[in-house]
């Protein structure tokens, strides 16, 4: 099993990376073993969807875009679910 953790995102960084996720909040840092993907959070007014290679913050779990699924990280647990729907 992969080992999750959910990172602090520095402003510099959010900034950064704000500027590519135009619908999105950018919020923090999802890592997993080597690689760490952005974590973003829907502005309101937009219709959920989760850009590839990103987490979307979805409440009490994370929405993780793979480049073939979708997957769940529940926030509690950091326990992973493959093979989800994106919404």
């Amino acid at each position: 099993m992969k080992e999750v953790k959910v990172l602090a995102i520095t402003d510099n960084d959010r900034a950064y990376y704000q500027r590519f996720y135009t619908k999105h909040n950018v919020v923090g840092l999802l890592q997993e073993e080597n690689e760490t993907r952005i974590i973003v959070k829907m502005k309101q007014g937009y219709k959920g969807w989760t850009p590839t290679g990103c987490a979307r913050d979805c409440g009490d779990h994370y929405i993780v875009a793979r480049y073939s699924r979708y997957d769940s990280v529940d926030k509690k647990t950091l326990n992973i679910t493959k093979d989800v729907e994106d919404r």
